[in-house]
């Protein structure tokens, strides 16, 4: 079990990463790669610490619910800052 969660961060970022850059490729400057880059290693750094610490003091149902939670507010911020726009 041990080895189990570094090979399914892995799988995440392999198949997530790309996905997320190709929605922003037409963009002409690198402001974007480097704020997804930086939100990246914020995320690697900062979700064991969070994670460990809210199963320190609490259930891994709970644990859960946090990590759905701060799923569905990134999905909802992502859909209202990046609107798509008509070109016609």
């Amino acid at each position: 079990m041990g080895a189990s969660r570094p090979t399914e961060s892995g799988l995440h970022l392999f198949l997530t990463v790309p996905l997320v850059i190709s929605v922003f490729a037409n963009e002409s400057d690198g402001r974007i790669s480097g704020f997804l880059n930086s939100a990246r290693f914020a995320g690697a750094t900062l979700g064991p610490i969070l994670g460990t610490s809210i199963l320190a003091y609490s259930d891994p149902p709970r644990l859960f619910l946090f990590i759905s939670l701060i799923t569905l507010f990134a999905l909802s911020g992502f859909k209202l800052f990046f609107k798509e726009t008509d070109s016609t």
